[in-house]
């Protein structure tokens, strides 16, 4: 399939673009859907919706599924700004940050972890 799209294409654009992107190391990684409906959100809203009995007790967390999608929708809807504002280098130096804050977020449930692991043996 892939031979057919390079044949496709003027003068190898396409298989030069790829061997581009190769050679500088790009690689894609998907990580914004687990994000957003990963194991995770799915366990929260299993474990909220069994602890209710009716409808009433459902009409809350639907609500609070409908609002996250409404504002994740804007807030990657508007990602272009933030690029345009911060330029190449100040998103690269913001998902560096990003990914320090991720990082101490798993060390800090990693040491909860093993205290309670071992108040409890």
């Amino acid at each position: 399939m892939i031979e057919f799209i390079i044949e496709k294409m003027h003068d190898g654009q396409l298989m030069a673009m790829i061997l581009a992107a190769v050679a500088a190391g790009v690689t894609v990684f998907t990580l914004a859907m687990p994000l957003l409906a990963g194991p995770g959100s799915i366990a929260t809203v299993m474990v909220l919706m069994s602890r209710g009995t009716g409808i009433l007790t459902a009409v809350p967390v639907v609500i609070s599924i409908v609002l996250t999608f409404v504002a994740s929708y804007y807030t990657l809807r508007g990602a272009h700004i933030v690029l345009r504002a911060l330029g190449e280098s100040g998103v690269a130096i913001l998902q560096r940050l990003m990914g320090l804050i991720l990082a101490a977020i798993a060390v800090q449930f990693i040491a909860e972890g093993s205290l309670q692991l071992m108040k409890h043996p």
